[in-house]
């Protein structure tokens, strides 16, 4: 007499949108219940929600779909280790959070079924990552794609490595950058990969058929960590080079900023111009109808902006 193979399992950790976008595609399979089960959801302590960009708390929903869900800080810590451990997952997928998995973390699969390998076609460790791996390795890709001027970036599913993003590939999917795209377009645009990825990475654990190809070093780059100081406009910059990096930075990014009476002014659209001035970069050229500042090569119009307490003075530099 056959017996129904029992179904492929999966412990998920997430903080993001991105995570929340994939983790509802899988759930959303029809072979979701039958095939594959999600044997635990880690999310981040919603008291750090407020500092972390695109949070989602996934917990309810989870919750709903009898899901066991645990709010967790760290996947560094051995509580955190001994929680994934317990759920025996034989994938274990990490979309959307700010830590390296250690060792101990992405040794879970392979522990459980005895095995030589981290990685198999029926068990393993999994991520994403908004770039095309093995370009763009690093933080911030979706505000680094567009300051780079790039015309394409994309989102990989990729096998999880204690380096960041250096794993396998296991899928991709392109997305065209748009001349006027802004980071809140791109994001966009990058959680409906995720759902697509998701909704293909299902299947294959479904049926115990993850494969992958490995990245090829010669093409790799990293893109360096931005920190809020980093979002200081630099007028000596040209008028293209400011435009990127506003619309990089626009929500759900903190924004561009420039200093003003030791005030931060937060800057989200602007308007390059061809506008011949012999003025310093970051002069205000007026203020009437609108704020128009010179820059290294022409000047640029302020669209969308925090109106400063202090008025803006024509004549006057900008920091």
């Amino acid at each position: 007499m056959s017996t129904q193979p029992s179904p492929a399992t999966f412990a998920f950790v997430t903080h993001h949108e991105f995570g929340e976008a994939t983790f509802r595609a899988i759930l959303g399979l029809p072979e979701y219940g039958t095939k594959l089960r999600c044997s635990l959801l880690a999310c981040l302590d919603q008291a750090k929600s407020s500092v972390t960009v695109g949070y989602n708390d996934l917990g309810p929903f989870a919750a709903k779909r009898e899901v066991p869900v645990e709010y967790i800080r760290s996947i560094k810590t051995e509580a955190v280790q001994n929680l994934l451990r317990d759920s025996a997952p034989d994938y274990l997928m990490i979309v959307g959070w700010s830590e390296l998995a250690p060792s101990a973390i992405l040794d879970i699969p392979k522990s459980k079924h005895r095995g030589v390998a981290r990685h198999t076609a029926s068990y393993g460790c999994i991520g994403m990552h908004q770039t095309l791996l093995p370009e763009g390795r690093g933080r911030a890709p979706i505000p680094w794609a567009i300051i780079k001027g790039l015309n394409r970036t994309g989102v990989t599913t990729f096998l999880l490595e204690e380096a960041a993003d250096a794993g396998g590939i296991v899928d991709q999917i392109q997305i065209p950058i748009d001349p006027t795209e802004t980071a809140t377009t791109l994001f966009a645009k990058a959680r409906m990969a995720h759902i697509e990825l998701g909704v293909r990475l299902g299947k294959r654990m479904a049926t115990r058929t993850l494969s992958w190809i490995d990245q090829n070093e010669r093409l790799a780059s990293t893109w360096p960590r931005r920190r809020p100081e980093d979002g200081r406009i630099d007028f000596f910059w040209t008028a293209v080079e400011i435009d990127r990096f506003v619309r990089a930075l626009t929500s759900p990014y903190p924004g561009a900023f420039f200093l003003w009476a030791s005030e931060k002014i937060r800057v989200h659209k602007i308007e390059p111009l061809q506008l011949a001035h012999t003025e310093a970069p970051g002069t205000i050229l007026a203020t009437d109808p609108s704020v128009i500042v010179a820059v290294k090569d022409s000047a640029i119009r302020l669209e969308v902006f925090e109106r400063p307490r202090v008025p803006l003075a024509a004549g006057t530099i900008l920091a």
